[in-house]
């Protein structure tokens, strides 16, 4: 809505443009190297914390078993209350979802493995 001498007017809003893969590869990267500096620098442990989520040991969880398992490690995607809970790192909805993508199965599952192994192989870290 905007105002116009005292009128309101209401202005349809404009869904933003869906990003590239290279900016989906740009973001997700970004994530993976800003999530291997907090768990080397904090001493988290990603794997038992999302293997909790995987209770059919198929090496994948559904999406939002993956959100639900950043969170309990203090990673909050598009929260909030970031500034008044245990978040140590907040992350935008967009860059969760590249990261999502970049680790999904022909089902749309996160390949959890290969996330933890880039993290913990990150150049960065």
């Amino acid at each position: 809505m905007s105002i116009d001498q005292g009128h309101v007017i209401d202005v349809p809003e404009r869904p933003l443009p869906e990003p590239s893969s290279d900016e989906k590869e740009h973001m997700a990267n970004f994530v993976i190297e800003t999530v291997s500096n907090v768990v080397h620098t904090r001493r988290l442990h990603l794997t038992p914390t999302i293997q909790d989520y995987d209770r059919l040991h198929r090496d994948r969880v559904t999406r939002t078993q993956f959100r639900a398992a950043l969170a309990s490690l203090g990673f909050g995607i598009n929260c909030l209350f970031c500034l008044i809970s245990d978040v140590i790192l907040a992350l935008k909805d967009s860059d969760a979802n590249a990261v999502m993508e970049k680790y999904a199965d022909e089902h749309g599952d996160v390949l959890y493995k290969r996330f933890i192994a880039d993290v913990e192989g990150s150049t960065f870290a």
